[in-house]
């Protein structure tokens, strides 16, 4: 009977644990904001193989400065 009662306290536990986890990851997530975009570089592909992305190098500061000036909606480059 004793075993029983752990193991429920067990799983009030963890599923309380795991709750709180999510509910941080969501107002770590909500903090940002709904007016965010972010642009990754592109990949490399060798020899019919293509990598990750963001292998490339790809953006460069120019591009930033052409997303910046290039659209009025953008307020912020970084």
């Amino acid at each position: 009977m004793l075993g029983i009662f752990i193991g429920v306290a067990a799983l009030i536990v963890m599923v309380a644990v795991g709750d709180g986890a999510s509910e941080a990851v969501r107002e770590q997530i909500e903090s940002l904001g709904t007016n965010i975009v972010v642009i990754l570089p592109g990949a490399v592909s060798t020899g019919g193989i293509r990598a990750g992305f963001g292998s490339a190098s790809t953006i460069t500061v120019a591009d930033a400065h052409a997303i910046r000036h290039g659209d009025p909606v953008v307020s912020q480059v970084g």
